[in-house]
């Protein structure tokens, strides 16, 4: 018993060392773990009111009209200059709903700008205004308001008109906006064109980036104190040969040996890992306060 007791219980400064990697090495495997589960579960969250962001891509005029269908809208645009300087002409067919399911959130809803009677479009401008706008068909004059708040599909800086008005001025481009679902939770990145509710769904794609480099980092972790274990086992065994020989000379059989030696690692791995999930475990609810 006396031999089994020191085999097992007498840990010399290494085995203590190798107790303080184990505990150090758990206690990031379990606080990745954690942070793991919290972030998949509340990216799927947020993902979720997303799952039917349709998408908007550009196509050059020079390719001709884009083909058009049932989950499809075109908004015809134009390049053009007011007072010298470069702006963009947004054409809004008369058919074309003015609230958009697929690029709407629970938070907000996503708008085109409506045309008021009486007037040519919307523009930058604090009221009502008149603006020469040269494009490279014609140079056209047009009666423009402010544009309207929360309108969030086209920068505040364009000019928004009927479509006829752009194909008078000149169209340069298509926005062509797909109704079609992309996706859904952190897949809802589409692989053509942009989704209409775009910023966090990219946050979200980087995200899954970061949880994969995290899972890479916990199996490299497990790694690292197999490794150690295996060589502090080993160097144990190296040093008590000479009561290793005794201990065969006593009668004890060499799978016994070696079981002693099996539960000796088996021991520093336990105090070890039980240390670094305390730690692990306060170290994230220390975070979460």
């Amino acid at each position: 018993m006396g031999y089994r007791n020191a085999l097992l219980f007498r840990w010399s400064r290494r085995d203590r060392l190798t107790v303080v990697v184990v505990a150090v090495t758990a206690a990031f495997l379990i606080g990745t773990v954690l942070l793991l589960f919290t972030a998949v579960t509340y990216s799927e969250t947020f993902a979720e009111p997303l799952a039917n962001s349709g998408t908007v891509t550009y196509h050059d005029a020079g390719n001709g009209p884009p083909q058009t269908g049932t989950d499809v809208t075109v908004l015809p645009t134009a390049t053009a200059t007011v007072n010298e300087t470069d702006v963009r002409l947004v054409g809004i067919p008369p058919d074309t709903p003015r609230v958009l399911i697929e690029g709407s959130a629970q938070w907000q809803e996503g708008r085109l700008p409506t045309i008021p009677d009486g007037v040519d479009g919307r523009g930058p401008v604090s009221q009502q205004r008149t603006r020469t706008v040269s494009g490279s068909n014609s140079t056209v004059s047009l009666t423009v308001v402010p544009q309207e708040r929360g309108t969030t599909f086209l920068s505040n800086q364009w000019y928004a008109t009927n479509a006829s008005t752009a194909q008078e001025v000149g169209v340069t481009g298509y926005f062509v906006v797909d109704h079609s679902p992309s996706g859904t939770g952190l897949g809802s990145l589409p692989t053509e064109g942009a989704p209409l509710v775009s910023a966090l769904l990219y946050v979200l794609g980087g995200l899954e980036q970061v949880l994969w480099a995290l899972g890479i980092a916990a199996a490299a972790g497990g790694l690292l104190v197999l490794i150690v274990v295996y060589n502090v086992t080993r160097m144990s065994v190296r040093d008590r040969l000479d009561a290793i020989r005794v201990i065969r000379s006593t009668g004890a059989s060499g799978w016994r040996v070696g079981l002693l030696f099996t539960l000796r690692a088996g021991l520093l791995v336990t105090t070890g890992v039980v240390l670094g999930y305390a730690v692990g475990l306060i170290s994230v609810s220390y975070t979460h306060l």
